[in-house]
């Protein structure tokens, strides 16, 4: 995903990172900006892309896969969110989803 964003739409100084949290029974890791999480991705356009992703490992008959628990996309004007232009927001399994435009 990094290496595709870096390609097409992220600034130069943005990136895409992996946070573990604290030590569970399953194996959960959040995907997100530079800082965390929540940190928005600069973008060549001068905006923003806020990417929140929640992965879990899951065993299948083929191995262990990764697969998304719940995530998030905001395509925004200002590093905090506050001036957003379109959002989505998709639970676990891809039930109904939540799409927003400003």
């Amino acid at each position: 995903m990094a290496f595709l964003l870096r390609l097409t739409v992220l600034a130069p100084s943005g990136g895409v990172r992996l946070f573990a949290g604290p030590e569970s029974r399953e194996w959960r890791v959040a995907l997100g900006g530079w800082q965390g999480p929540d940190d928005p991705l600069p973008l060549t356009d001068g905006r923003y892309l806020r990417l929140s992703m929640t992965l879990y490992r899951e065993e299948t008959h083929e191995g262990p896969r990764l697969k998304v628990e719940k995530s998030s996309l905001q395509y925004q004007t200002d590093p905090a969110g506050e001036h957003w232009v379109v959002a989505v927001h998709r639970p676990r399994g891809g039930g109904s989803s939540g799409t927003s435009a400003a």
